[in-house]
């Protein structure tokens, strides 16, 4: 994920050290992007985010490790009056008629 000058860092502390940071960024192409990572004694989340906002301003994209690190991909799309997502659990559709996300 390429980061621009409108970078944004944030560092997370535990106690008196730190423990991760998080950055986010809006890219050239329009993508917005986010990074976070937290380590909670060799385990924690590993979350890297990219994601374009429909004219709702909904995520249809986000992709991560979970605390464990396993991978995990969850994908949520509303398009054409659908809201469709897929975690791996769950795959679903659903018709709507007011703005939502999961």
């Amino acid at each position: 994920m390429a980061q621009t000058a409108d970078t944004t860092y944030f560092t997370i502390l535990t106690t008196d050290r730190q423990s991760g940071l998080s950055k986010t960024w809006i890219g050239t192409d329009g993508w917005r992007g986010s990074y976070m990572t937290f380590n909670d004694r060799g385990r924690g989340p590993d979350l890297s985010t990219r994601y374009k906002q429909n004219e709702n301003g909904f995520p249809v994209s986000i992709s991560r490790n979970d605390y464990m690190k396993n991978k995990a991909s969850e994908i949520f799309e509303w398009k054409d009056n659908m809201a469709r997502w897929d975690n791996g659990a769950e795959k679903e559709e659903v018709k709507v008629v007011i703005p939502l996300t999961y």
